[in-house]
């Protein structure tokens, strides 16, 4: 598969100030390394607790975060390389990356204009890339409404006009309209309710097929990750602990965290007996991460390797990674 996108030991750390001088005395580590590859064409899911670092990776990616370190590769044509961290954003605007990389927010109702009519909405981004006369402007909003599944009688309105998943449908093709390559998507159907949910889950699988965009899925909601990813991503305190195609995570994970939140899903065959892992403890401080493994303190499966030394991501088979020390085992526990 090709490469789009390529993150290298990414860092994003929060400044804590403090004292009379109000100097740094203290940083929040939302993102203490991570590494990652994205590929063409694909919809990669990330999970994981809230404050875990999902939203942060993907604002880091379109540059609304700027990465404390790392790299951020985005891989254009070919060989043509850029580090997105060491571009300003007046760069990246002007060389075209910004339109490339878009994003999808949870709330459409905080992420628009509520003074700003739809067809303005939409054309905001196309205007910053392209000279377009009145009437070609109004042909393209048009077009890009028919496709999220909406008409021209919605051109003339404002957002507070709408329900929460037509604001989504905006949303959509607002990110869309500037023909990105990858799209980040940051829990758009959580604020929705179920029925609209499976309508816009359809409306971006769709979109992807016919467009061919590559997506990186944000979402605490696993069923939902399960239905439209085809890699997921589970992080924890700022950390990827494993990373596999969907169906083989679910099938057989061999990280401790993940076992406990497929655990959490609800089995609607009450005849069939699952193993509940229930964490115990709260997540610790991404002020103070614990030594060794970030995740031993709330591990039924701890060992003294996992206090003092902090493990590495490995191959466990073909694409599927995992950072325990215990991975070869877990199956011996459940």
């Amino acid at each position: 598969m090709e490469k789009i996108l390529e993150l290298k030991n990414l860092k994003k750390h929060y400044p804590v100030m403090g004292g009379v001088l109000r100097r740094q005395v203290n940083a929040v580590r939302a993102l203490d390394g991570i590494d990652l590859d994205i590929f063409r064409g694909e919809c990669l899911g990330r999970v994981g607790e809230s404050g875990c670092g999902k939203t942060t990776t993907g604002k880091a990616i379109v540059k609304l975060h700027n990465a404390t370190a790392g790299e951020i590769l985005y891989y254009q044509n070919g060989d043509d390389v850029v580090d997105i961290t060491r571009l300003s954003r007046s760069r990246m605007k002007k060389t075209g990356l910004r339109g490339k990389l878009q994003m999808v927010f949870q709330d459409p109702t905080t992420s628009m204009n509520p003074r700003r009519l739809v067809k303005n909405i939409i054309a905001e981004p196309i205007r910053e890339k392209e000279r377009l006369s009145s009437r070609a402007m109004d042909d393209r909003v048009r077009s890009l409404l028919n496709l999220v599944g909406l008409s021209d009688f919605h051109l003339l309105r404002y957002p507070h006009e709408f329900s929460g998943g037509q604001r989504q449908r905006i949303a959509i093709a607002r990110a869309i309209a500037t023909k990105p390559d990858l799209i980040v998507l940051d829990e758009p159907t959580s604020a929705l309710d179920v029925s609209v949910q499976a309508q816009i889950l359809g409306l971006l699988q769709e979109l992807q097929e016919k467009l061919g965009m590559t997506y990186l899925f944000v979402t605490h909601h696993l069923l939902v990750v399960k239905y439209i990813s085809h890699r997921l991503a589970v992080m924890y305190l700022g950390k990827v602990v494993e990373i596999a195609r969907t169906g083989d995570l679910f099938e057989n994970p061999v990280h401790p965290y993940t076992l406990a939140l497929l655990s959490a899903i609800p089995e609607p065959n009450i005849s069939q007996k699952t193993r509940r892992i229930v964490l115990e403890g709260d997540v610790p401080s991404p002020l103070d991460p614990p030594a060794g493994c970030r995740f031993h303190p709330r591990c039924p499966f701890t060992a003294e390797q996992c206090r003092i030394e902090e493990p590495v991501m490995e191959e466990v088979e073909n694409g599927h990674l995992a950072a325990c020390h215990r991975k070869h085992e877990i199956n011996a526990f459940i």
